[in-house]
């Protein structure tokens, strides 16, 4: 697994969050630049192939998203399936990165809506079996 293909599906994730109600407001996009800003940027040094930074996956990701109207059920459902596909190449760095800027970013436009919170609870127990299956594994080879 490339760590800009998790940083993609983690904007496709945030672009599901904020078009919980079909419709991304200004505020939300406003927060993904901050989430890259000052979540990615400062803690993912690694660029991809043409020299991009990996930290502006997200945006890329969501951008597309948006613009082709794509389904986010769709997009939450690939966040969800590729982090049970790649589960053992994804880092605790990225499970931090997801549960913070998928809790910003529905936090931002009015407070966390009910199929927002839907939303979180799923990908948080998503993370959470990754991080206890993980736990299992280092406690049984000990």
């Amino acid at each position: 697994m490339r760590k800009e293909d998790f940083y993609g599906k983690l904007g496709g994730l945030l672009y599901s969050i904020a078009d919980c109600d079909q419709r991304i407001s200004r505020a939300e996009k406003e927060t993904l630049f901050t989430l890259i800003s000052e979540l990615f940027l400062p803690e993912i040094h690694e660029k991809d192939a043409f020299g991009t930074p990996i930290a502006f996956y997200p945006e890329f990701a969501f951008t597309f998203a948006e613009n082709e109207v794509v389904d986010p059920e769709q997009e939450f459902t690939s966040f969800v399936d590729f982090i049970d596909r790649h589960s053992p190449a994804i880092t605790r760095q990225m499970i931090e990165h997801a549960r913070k800027s998928v809790l910003r970013m529905a936090s931002v436009y009015y407070g966390i809506s009910r199929k927002e919170n839907e939303l979180i609870g799923k990908v948080n127990q998503s993370l959470e079996h990754l991080l206890n299956s993980r736990h299992r594994l280092k406690t049984t080879s000990s």
